[in-house]
């Protein structure tokens, strides 16, 4: 794709229709299971270093509230966005979010220029525009409001993914059964159709998108070579 997510050369991201649906619903009954982890934790340690005062935040395929339910614990409130109405449901039930919007992360029709941060967390590789993703992202932000966003880093597989669980302190039982139930999941998604983008791509999408918008980064890096992350900070005056 040489870094072009807006190409159409496959179809990315969550599968439509029923079977979209039943997807999304399977996904949603283990997604706990794979990502409720010390590896997910040291992601969100990193993502949420030094954040300011507790405020508005909108999570943008939110899931069901893993990188979110720190947030509120610090005392911020969440919108969680998702078009599964399974993930969303899971977020609420473990009050993760603040209030669950069954939208388009690229079109959540949200006010502009109200969040003090928002989370775009895994989703890219699986939108056919991410683009238009972060330029949603940048819609909702408030000026000085800070943007988090999290991809697959390059390369990553069920290997590197199961060796990451076991890095970051999982239990060997518990990592193995991630792997599988990440297996499942993968499976389950060729049957319908479903692709991602490479980590690649998408970071050459990230990198020239903060580019072009004049965003300030904050901090990025990337976690047991499964995830990369970003912080950026939108310029102007925080509203009072």
């Amino acid at each position: 794709m040489d870094g072009d997510c807006s190409s159409t050369e496959f179809a990315v991201g969550a599968p439509s229709g029923a079977a979209g649906a039943r997807f999304w619903e399977r996904y949603a009954r283990v997604y706990d299971r794979i990502w409720d982890s010390p590896l997910t934790d040291a992601v969100n340690r990193q993502l949420w270093t030094n954040l300011p005062a507790a405020g508005q935040a909108v999570d943008l395929g939110c899931g069901t509230g893993l990188s979110s339910g720190p947030l509120r614990r610090l005392g911020w409130s969440v919108t969680g966005v998702d078009q599964s109405s399974a993930m969303l449901d899971r977020a609420v039930q473990h009050g993760r979010i603040t209030t669950a919007l069954c939208r388009d992360a690229a079109n959540t029709g949200l006010p502009s220029g109200r969040a003090d941060l928002v989370l775009v967390s895994n989703l890219l590789h699986l939108t056919a525009e991410p683009v238009a993703v972060l330029d949603e992202a940048w819609r909702l932000l408030a000026p000085a409001g800070l943007l988090a966003v999290v991809w697959p880093a390059s390369g990553a597989t069920l290997g590197t993914a199961l060796r990451a669980d076991l890095r970051a302190g999982r239990a060997f039982g518990r990592s193995l059964a991630a792997a599988f139930d990440r297996l499942g999941v993968g499976l389950a998604g060729v049957r319908v159709g479903a692709r991602a983008h490479s980590g690649a791509a998408v970071a050459d999408v990230v990198d020239a998108w903060v580019a072009a918008r004049g965003a300030v980064a904050v901090h990025a890096g990337s976690v047991f070579d499964v995830e990369c992350y970003l912080v950026v900070s939108k310029p102007g005056n925080h509203r009072a």
